[in-house]
C-alpha cells in the first residue's frame, strides 16, 4: 500500500525567485522507512514540511504539483485529522515543546486526543520506557539537556501512535548511545506498520532506511 504520492512537486519560498526542487515525484510505501539525504540547504526540510502541511500553512510559500496522504489529497485534510495520522520531529526540540515538566508536555497531545486519564498515564510510561527516559518523568525541562529534551520531543510524538513520523534531522542533538537506541526503536515502529521519514545528511543513520530519496 501506498502512503503518500508525490507528483511533480514544485517549491520556492514567498521572497525568492529560485526554486528549492522542481518536478519531485515519487511515493512512501505505507510500512517503511524512507530516507530523505541530501547535502545542507538542498530542502530536506522544506520537502517534509509540504508533506506535512507545514508549508503552506505554516511557513508561506508558492508551492505546485500534488501530494496525496492515503489517496486523498493532503489539501482536503482538516488539520486535526492530520494530527491523528502525522507525527513531526524537529531538529531543535524547543521549537515543539510546550510545558514546562515532562509529564506534562507526553500528556499534551494526548489530552488534546481526549483520552481517559488512563490510558494518559499508561501512554506517558510507554513512550518514556521507549527513549530511556522515565527517571525524569516529573523533571522540569529546562533542568534537561538539548539531548534530553530532544528524547522528550520524541516520546511526546510517539505517545500519540501516529501512522506516520517524520524527523527532521532529530538525531542532531543526541550522543551516540542515544542514536544507536533511537534507531533500533524506528526499527521496531516499523515492524509494527508505522511508517518512517528521517530527513538527515548523515548515512549512518540513513543506513536503516528501507529506500533513500536524494536531493
Amino acid at each position: 500500500m501506498i502512503a503518500y504520492e508525490v507528483e511533480e512537486l514544485c517549491f520556492r519560498y514567498k521572497k525568492e525567485d529560485a526554486y528549492i526542487f522542481k518536478d519531485l515525484s515519487f511515493v512512501i510505501k505505507k510500512g517503511e522507512i524512507l530516507g530523505i539525504a541530501g547535502d545542507s540547504g538542498a530542502g530536506k526540510s522544506s520537502l517534509l514540511f509540504c508533506l506535512t502541511t507545514i508549508i503552506p500553512n505554516h511557513i508561506r510559500g508558492i508551492i505546485n504539483g500534488k501530494i496525496k496522504l492515503l489517496s486523498k489529497e493532503i489539501s482536503s485534510y482538516q488539520q486535526a485529522e492530520l494530527f491523528k495520522k502525522i507525527g513531526f520531529i524537529f531538529q531543535d526540540p524547543d521549537m515543539q515543546l510546550f510545558t514546562m515538566k515532562v509529564e506534562d508536555e507526553v500528556a499534551f497531545g494526548l489530552e488534546n486526543m481526549c483520552l481517559d486519564p488512563p490510558e494518559i498515564d499508561r501512554r506517558i510510561n510507554q513512550a518514556l520506557e521507549l527513549v530511556g527516559m522515565t527517571a525524569y518523568r516529573h523533571s522540569y525541562l529546562n533542568k534537561l539537556s538539548g539531548g534530553q529534551r530532544q528524547l522528550i520531543a520524541i516520546a511526546a510524538v510517539l505517545s500519540m501512535k501516529p501512522e506516520i513520523i517524520f524527523l527532521d534531522e532529530a538525531f542532531a542533538q543526541l550522543d551516540s548511545v542515544n542514536k544507536q537506541m533511537l534507531k533500533k526503536q524506528l526499527v521496531l515502529l516499523k515492524k509494527s506498520g508505522c511508517t518512517i521519514v528521517i530527513a538527515d545528511h548523515d548515512n549512518n543513520i540513513l543506513s536503516i532506511a528501507d529506500r533513500t530519496v536524494y536531493l
